[in-house]
């Protein structure tokens, strides 16, 4: 037997069978140290059960002090932060108003004129929800699925406002909500402020109206319309205008002056149109 080995315990100096002892880790022996002042530890040194439970001890009352120190002195230290009310994105504000004005249902999963399930459905876009509310005096909700067939030209179909059913009684109404109401209805007063007669909002204008200006029904209307494409739009008056205004010269017969009042339009305006 080699006698460099050593099977004594380093703490009580005493021989234990194999079963009652270990090896000295790395946090042994740093308590063996600290505690007890025993820095000559040879690598193969061993520790009994007992005494590497007192020293087991000695640790959790050495980590539990670390612990109630390093609290005190961040419990000094701390200042407590002044809360500050975070502002509130306007696009996701909870709601906040409840209007007995009927809505229809906001779900994502459904489009919510024909109520027909689709992965292809897209969101209806502000100003057709717009329109649909001021025709309907229904509030189609922000972020509305419907359809791509119910949308034409930006706006709800003739076919799908006729289809429009409120599944409520009353819309929740949040700040981002009403702000773009408002904006919408702001704008849209300042637009009828400058027309007189309105050839690119297809629910402007009845099929009676359409009738007795251009000679052509709505639906007429918009098929001629397909096969214009060399005129070129301004700020002033779309190709829709340019065909209305030509048309209704030569049903009415009237003059350019007289045009460009019935058009909003100035009469050299009107005068380059028609010739």
């Amino acid at each position: 037997m080699n006698s460099s080995k050593q099977y004594n315990c380093v703490l009580c100096k005493k021989r234990h069978s194999p079963k009652e002892r270990r090896k000295v880790n790395s946090d042994t022996r740093k308590i063996l140290e600290r505690h007890f002042a025993l820095f000559d530890i040879s690598g193969s040194a061993v520790i009994c059960n007992k005494c590497s439970h007192i020293c087991y001890k000695k640790r959790k009352i050495t980590s539990a002090s670390t612990i109630q120190s390093h609290v005190s002195s961040s419990l000094d230290d701390y200042h407590p932060y002044l809360k500050v009310a975070r502002q509130q994105s306007l696009d996701r504000s909870p709601p906040s108003v409840t209007l007995a004005i009927p809505s229809t249902s906001n779900s994502h999963s459904y489009c919510f004129v024909c109520k027909k399930p689709g992965p292809k459905l897209i969101v209806a876009p502000t100003y057709a929800r717009f329109r649909a509310y001021i025709q309907s005096e229904i509030f189609v909700q922000s972020g509305s699925r419907c359809c791509p067939v119910h949308i034409e030209n930006g706006l709800l179909s003739k076919d799908a406002m006729e289809k429009i059913k409120a599944s409520k009684s009353s819309s929740h109404l949040n700040r981002s909500s009403i702000l773009e109401l408002l904006q919408q209805a702001r704008e849209e007063v300042l637009n009828k402020e400058n027309t007189r007669l309105d050839f690119d909002d297809p629910m402007s204008l009845s099929d009676t109206d359409h009738l007795s200006l251009t000679g052509l029904t709505r639906d007429q209307f918009d098929d001629v319309m397909t096969y214009v494409k060399n005129i070129r739009p301004t700020k002033t008056r779309s190709i829709r205008t340019c065909v209305a205004i030509l048309l209704t010269k030569l049903r009415s017969g009237m003059d350019n002056e007289m045009l460009g009042t019935v058009f909003n339009m100035k009469k050299i305006q009107s005068s380059t149109l028609c010739t």
